[in-house]
């Protein structure tokens, strides 16, 4: 597994269009489409390696990824998103242009 930031990844390479990786988090592995949001941060949660992994982020993952849970979770990810500069060890970096659609609404 590797995590790159996708300013710094093939996006074309991955099947993701910059749209989609400045709107939200997008996991991609082989074979399968990319997801992305609260989706992808449950397929990356249910990939995680150690005793850590199998007993506490396998199954948030797994509980993240049901359907009811990641819906609800999208209002959350989209606050976090565009608050993440105010959060603990944010940094002015952390802030979406004041042109991003992700702002929209804020």
């Amino acid at each position: 597994m590797q995590v790159v930031a996708w300013q710094f990844a093939d996006l074309d390479a991955l099947g993701v269009t910059e749209e989609q990786a400045g709107a939200a988090v997008q996991y991609v592995t082989a074979g399968r489409a990319p997801t992305a949001g609260p989706v992808a941060i449950a397929d990356l949660l249910k990939t995680a390696p150690g005793l850590a992994g199998r007993l506490l982020w396998r199954p948030a993952g797994a509980i993240l990824g049901l359907r009811p849970v990641s819906a609800l979770a999208w209002p959350v990810y989209r606050w976090v998103a565009r608050n993440r500069h105010r959060m603990p060890g944010g940094t002015a970096a952390c802030a979406l242009p004041p042109n991003h659609p992700a702002r929209a609404g804020h």
